[in-house]
């Protein structure tokens, strides 16, 4: 909780930083604010909004998790250090493929998924 300016991550930094993305991109984003206007009224425009942050809650909580999940992992051993891997993009792939590779089917998922991420 160091209020310390100089310093990269704090409490308050975090919480700050993430109040100042999450309102850019509610607030001022173009295609959000194209989506409240089609709406046509601001009660309606309020609602969509409240049915939003279930997901956003779900999608933040579940990022996290995978975070705390592969770090956990990998807590003995930096696989950027080791050479395992070049970038840190790479981790959470290589996760996968770690602890779900055996799994038949489960990769080509993963990869489907990236892809059709990639394709918006």
């Amino acid at each position: 909780f160091d209020f310390d300016p100089t310093v990269r991550h704090t409490f308050w930094s975090l919480v700050f930083g993430g109040y100042v993305t999450w309102m850019g991109n509610y607030a001022a984003n173009q295609s959000m604010i194209q989506r409240y206007l089609t709406i046509g009224s601001l009660r309606g425009a309020q609602r969509c909004l409240w049915y939003n942050l279930p997901a956003l809650i779900l999608l933040i909580c579940v990022t996290s998790m995978s975070g705390l999940v592969i770090y956990a992992f990998y807590f003995d051993c930096d696989p950027i250090g080791a050479k395992m891997i070049q970038a840190p993009d790479q981790l959470f792939p290589r996760f996968v493929m770690e602890t779900l590779g055996a799994f038949p089917g489960i990769p080509g998922l993963f990869v489907a998924g990236i892809f059709s991420g990639a394709l918006r």
